[in-house]
């Protein structure tokens, strides 16, 4: 083996280790940010879970509602009232449309 041949794999070795290394550095450059992104949501989950409770701890229980839930309640049954006989009134225009 002549000496130019002896470089050529000398060189061809140290750029193969330098692909290795980079490669090994780059995946654990992708290891780290996969650990850190999995503990902020891990830390984002558990501040939203803490604010959830707060919340629902400082809601008024079912028992104390005052007049404004009454409202919406009596609100929401009327809509629901409302959009019933809308729907009836929808079937008997199509089955008016059927019917020759």
């Amino acid at each position: 083996m002549s000496e130019a041949q002896t470089e050529n794999l000398y060189a061809s070795l140290l750029a193969t280790a330098r692909s290795s290394v980079d490669t090994v550095l780059f995946l654990e450059t992708i290891q780290q940010e996969i650990e850190t992104g999995y503990a902020l949501r891990t830390e984002l989950r558990h501040e939203n879970e803490r604010a959830l409770s707060s919340l629902l701890a400082a809601m008024p229980k079912l028992s104390e509602r005052g007049p404004f839930v009454r409202r919406l309640e009596e609100q929401a049954q009327q809509l629901t009232a409302e959009s019933a006989s809308l729907r009836e009134k929808m079937k008997v225009v199509q089955n008016k449309k059927i019917s020759p």
